[in-house]
């Protein structure tokens, strides 16, 4: 398993750096993560962006250059989360940590729907479960709302 995680964590030497983003290291909630900012970025709105690597081999630091161009590409910052990996940590503790910050972006004076939670790979699912989590318990909805009518509802 070190040795998958090891090498997972070298893709990331294959993308360029996005020019004009700074990253900073934050505890979001008590989830690390990587917050990208662009220059001159809108900061009324947010991205929330869980990486790939199937919850078990990657990291945020894989998807930071990713994370970067898609902050630069939508003039928002992006929020790159850090949530535990399995098999250390099983399911749903990665949808717990997308939680946890999501409420901390909360606390930080963001509005729920001016939240986008965005995803790679696994983390596109995860992304997704966060607001149909969210939905179930009636609580404050990322953008695109979860509570539009024609959302995914689960079990049909």
């Amino acid at each position: 398993m070190d040795a998958a995680r090891i090498q997972a964590e070298q893709v990331h030497l294959a993308a360029r750096e996005p020019e004009g983003v700074t990253y900073r290291e934050v505890d979001a909630g008590g989830v690390l993560g990587i917050w990208c900012e662009p220059v001159d970025a809108n900061t009324d709105y947010v991205l929330l962006h869980t990486h790939a690597g199937g919850s078990v081999l990657a990291s945020a630091h894989v998807d930071r250059k990713l994370a970067g161009h898609i902050a630069k590409a939508a003039g928002a910052p992006v929020l790159v989360l850090d949530f535990r990996r399995a098999p250390e940590h099983k399911y749903p503790a990665q949808v717990d940590d997308a939680e946890a910050a999501f409420n901390w972006l909360l606390s930080e004076g963001y509005e729920p729907g001016n939240i986008i939670t965005i995803g790679h790979s696994i983390g596109g699912f995860i992304a997704v479960a966060l607001a149909l989590r969210l939905r179930d318990r009636s609580s404050p909805c990322p953008e695109p709302s979860c509570r539009s009518p024609g959302f995914v509802r689960g079990g049909s």
